[in-house]
């Protein structure tokens, strides 16, 4: 059968069944940020949902008044900071496992933020950036993670403090000590672990293809031997399916032991080279490189895996922000506009981009359409943008896709 051939193949490349066989075994002690989930939730529970978005609050006294209502939830998010890592708890197996508590998490990082533009907006910038820095320490708990959503949460966030903490850049800049401390709350770029994230990928879809297939789905792609074990040299025309039926699950069980395969092949690869994979640039070229030659036809391809291209340019996003993000209070640290000589743009490969007046100055990238927009930023991650960090003197912002 089908599913036998797929186990049979998981096995021989080593990709584990069980995803939560990719953790390590969680010890709630004290250097683990996970044993106070339970107090966070508990904590959380005076909160109102509407102080995850401070920004619905017109005024400083309306946020203040917010913030206040959840200094419990505040203390444990803070405690939960400081601790080195992040290794919650997982029940059941494959599909039946329960993942982290990523919005849990992520809401007690946005909540952190929250605090610290309140802390800004009172004139007391030393106690905001300890905020702000610490929702990024928590936050970084979730890249951390061998999932793919988890690193998608994490780079959401990130982006999303990181423009809150752009707002108040004026109050940090007019006090000595704050402006000084402006650089070590941003002083690192965290690249994705892309090999990992792809492994938890190859999990998932072994998984799917162990499974028992649906008679229905191989009687509608011509292929009602592959039950038997038989493997047919040129699977069925794709047009016989549906848009519909695209989306459905069964395309994975049904082409089970083609895609186990072939993640199998890819993982092969990964493991023989892992420093071909340390970066999106290299991944995404080794991941095309090694599906040139798979079992299965593009087409079937491309709807069995994930799409590689949205997560590369993903990835290439969030390393963007995090340089802009980096170069940008580097430059007003030090009362200069930011060098961009030497710097590398995730998406062409040549410098960020930088147009200045005498008062202000914008460093940017290109973005995903890879067309200069002159620093254009809407924010609409359906239209062509820039990402872009400005500074007027006064006030910074941090816009992009």
């Amino acid at each position: 059968m089908g599913t036998i051939r797929s186990k049979e193949l998981a096995a021989r490349y080593q990709i584990p069944l069980n995803q939560a066989g990719l953790y390590p075994e969680p010890v709630l002690d004290q250097d683990n940020a996970a044993a106070l989930l339970p107090e966070l939730e508990k904590a959380s529970k005076g909160c109102p949902v509407t102080i995850y978005a401070t920004h619905r609050y017109s005024t400083p006294s309306e946020r203040r008044q917010a913030v206040d209502l959840c200094q419990s939830a505040i203390e444990v998010a803070l405690k939960m900071a400081k601790r080195p890592q992040y290794v919650p708890q997982r029940q059941g197996e494959g599909h039946d496992m329960l993942l982290p508590d990523l919005a849990r998490v992520k809401t007690a990082c946005t909540t952190l933020a929250n605090a610290g533009e309140v802390f800004a907006d009172e004139g007391k910038p030393l106690e905001a950036l300890a905020m702000f820095k610490s929702a990024f320490s928590l936050n970084d708990h979730l890249r951390d993670e061998p999932v793919l959503i988890s690193v998608l949460v994490w780079a959401k966030t990130y982006k999303q403090i990181a423009e809150q903490f752009c707002k108040h850049t004026g109050q940090f800049t007019q006090d000595p000590w704050a402006k000084a401390l402006l650089v070590g709350v941003f002083g690192q770029v965290h690249r994705p672990d892309v090999a990992r994230c792809l492994l938890f990928e190859a999990s998932t879809a072994a998984q799917d293809a162990s499974q028992t297939c649906h008679l229905h789905a191989m009687v509608k792609m011509g292929t009602t031997d592959y039950e038997n074990g038989a493997q047919p040299e040129s699977p069925g025309p794709l047009s016989q399916v549906s848009l519909e039926d695209k989306a459905d699950n069964w395309l994975r069980f049904q082409w089970g032991p083609y895609v186990t395969e072939t993640w199998g092949r890819f993982l092969e690869q990964v493991r023989k080279a892992p420093t071909d994979y340390d970066n999106v640039d290299n991944a995404e070229r080794q991941f095309h490189s090694a599906f040139q030659t798979c079992p299965m036809p593009p087409s079937i391809l491309a709807i069995l895996l994930p799409e590689f291209g949205g997560l590369s340019s993903q990835f290439r996003e969030i390393v963007a922000y995090q340089q802009l993000v980096k170069l940008g209070f580097g430059a007003i640290a030090s009362g200069h506009a930011p060098d961009v000589s030497g710097t590398v743009d995730p998406f062409t490969g040549r410098p960020y981009r930088m147009k200045s007046t005498s008062e202000s100055w914008t460093v940017y990238s290109v973005g995903k359409d890879r067309n200069d927009d002159g620093g254009v930023a809407t924010g609409d991650r359906e239209s062509a943008s820039d990402i872009a960090f400005s500074w007027d003197g006064k006030t910074a912002s941090l816009r992009g896709q």
